[in-house]
């Protein structure tokens, strides 16, 4: 379904802080290296609606580094949810603020899946509690140009500009593991696909050559909001070759896949994009819109593929 693994690494707009007047600092443990010494100094100050950081700058990291500040006392937090969290964004060199939700009122959302953030960010939530504050403290891009005066990292490398990131959760949703909407008929040009009583979907094979057109219908309509071009869906799905061979799924217990639709194969993104959250897609994707000569995996070249997708979160 993708075109590429590469993991997409958290580096944008979080803030922090709600209903907190007090100030804090994580305690560093006594085995704290550099990078979690130079966090632990960070103070949080500040009031619900403007939460300041004070710190020493340059202050820089040679590797992603947490300190937490309270755990929280709400809800759990897990794989697969969606989290809603705010966030504060200041550059270490200068200490500029460079972002903050708490200044638009509109949170950051994030379905928790190994495709949309790195290690760190992931433990620091799947860690924490809903109304947990942590500091989230990233270096520089590998490939970018160190600043006068930088000073090597703990790891020997010349550590750059860091990102320091105050994060405050505000919620943690469930995700439906299934469509959920109204049936719909899907129109007789695509394949007929049946759901067995331990919900794991069966493919008719279709009989004859399949077409170089793309083909798309909705057999669940969802009474979500419609996926944009360029949204992060969280989906489950089974692939099928033209023949009904399955090269690949993810669904039942599994958790979903999570991909944004301009990294996906081209016959997704045409097919769900404008589709409602909670809905179920049948599609049959060209060889054009798939991964063409080259194959992939357990596709061979110049395959049609046929996919069954539950669209279950967006945004």
């Amino acid at each position: 379904m993708r075109r590429t693994k590469a993991a997409i690494v958290l580096v944008a707009a979080l803030t922090a802080l709600v209903g907190c007047t007090t100030q804090g600092a994580p305690t560093p443990s006594p085995s704290a290296d550099a990078d979690e010494l130079a966090v632990s100094k960070i103070k949080w100050e500040g009031g619900p609606q403007d939460p300041k950081l004070v710190m020493t700058t340059p202050l820089r990291v040679s590797q992603p580094t947490l300190g937490v500040i309270e755990p929280g006392t709400g809800a759990s937090i897990s794989m697969g949810q969606l989290v809603a969290f705010d966030s504060l964004v200041v550059d270490g060199e200068t200490g500029a603020v460079e972002a903050s939700t708490f200044t638009t009122g509109t949170p950051n959302q994030l379905i928790l899946a190994q495709s949309t953030a790195n290690s760190t960010m992931l433990t620091a939530l799947t860690s924490s509690k809903v109304g947990a504050r942590f500091l989230y403290v990233v270096p520089a891009p590998s490939n970018a140009t160190p600043s006068s005066g930088s000073t090597p990292g703990t790891d020997g490398s010349l550590a750059t500009t860091s990102k320091v990131i105050a994060v405050s959760v505000r919620s943690v949703t469930d995700l439906p593991t299934v469509a959920q909407g109204k049936a719909r008929h899907p129109g007789s040009d695509l394949p007929i696909v049946t759901i067995g009583a331990d919900g794991t979907p069966k493919l008719t094979a279709p009989k004859g050559k399949p077409s170089s057109t793309l083909t798309s219908g909705v057999l669940i309509e969802g009474s979500g909001p419609a996926v944009g071009e360029g949204q992060t869906i969280a989906a489950k799905y089974y692939g099928w070759l033209w023949d009904g061979t399955v090269f690949e799924s993810v669904w039942g217990d599994q958790l979903p896949e999570v991909a944004r639709l301009d990294e996906v194969i081209s016959g997704w993104s045409r097919s769900l994009a404008g589709k409602k959250v909670g809905s179920r897609v049948l599609m049959v994707v060209p060889p054009a819109m798939a991964y063409g000569g080259a194959g992939r995996d357990m596709i061979p070249a110049d395959a049609t593929l046929i996919f069954l997708v539950d669209i279950l979160g967006a945004y």
